[in-house]
């Protein structure tokens, strides 16, 4: 409270608005928030055909259970945001997969990082353009904000046709005047 007390006397003192937070975190009716107007959008096209894809969260810290209440409330955040994205591959009929990468197999003689992009490499080999035609990583402490799929993104963006790679976007708020969305 001290520090909204702060901002509006500082914005008080510049004649300016006290800046405010967008707390839109997803959008139950369907679409994409948007931090910068704070309202829910479709980016994308929703007639595309359907893909294969799987998402893979690659960790050396072991997940947990989020069999009920009590697990949910101890959890830590990297079974939270498992749990968000398995909603969100259960939604549109993607595969999910935690996985802790073995030091020797994955990642040896470098940084654990490296563990991520050996997995899925690995992954997509072993499943196959079939199960798997896209592999997507997504960090651990990282969750899909929309409920567009995919396979929008996917056409959207030509992966179809002559793409190999596709990086998301972060909004990074530290960037933004006065820290907000």
């Amino acid at each position: 409270q001290t520090l909204a007390l702060a901002e509006q006397r500082v914005a008080g003192e510049l004649g300016s608005d006290v800046p405010t937070t967008c707390d839109l975190l997803w959008c139950p009716e369907g679409g994409t928030p948007n931090p910068l107007t704070c309202t829910c959008e479709e980016i994308f096209a929703q007639d595309t055909p359907s893909i294969t894809a799987c998402i893979f969260m690659v960790d050396t810290r072991r997940k947990s259970s989020l069999r009920n209440i009590t697990s949910v409330l101890n959890a830590r955040f990297w079974t939270l945001t498992y749990g968000i994205n398995r909603a969100y591959a259960d939604e549109h009929g993607y595969e999910i997969e935690y996985v802790q990468p073995d030091s020797q197999a994955h990642y040896p003689e470098r940084k654990v990082g490296w563990g991520k992009v050996k997995v899925v490499i690995d992954k997509l080999r072993e499943y196959g353009p079939e199960r798997c035609a896209y592999g997507v990583s997504i960090d651990t402490d990282a969750y899909f904000r929309t409920s567009e799929s995919l396979a929008s993104a996917v056409y959207h963006y030509g992966l179809h046709d002559d793409k190999l790679v596709l990086f998301s976007q972060e909004y990074h708020t530290e960037l933004r005047p006065n820290n907000t969305f």
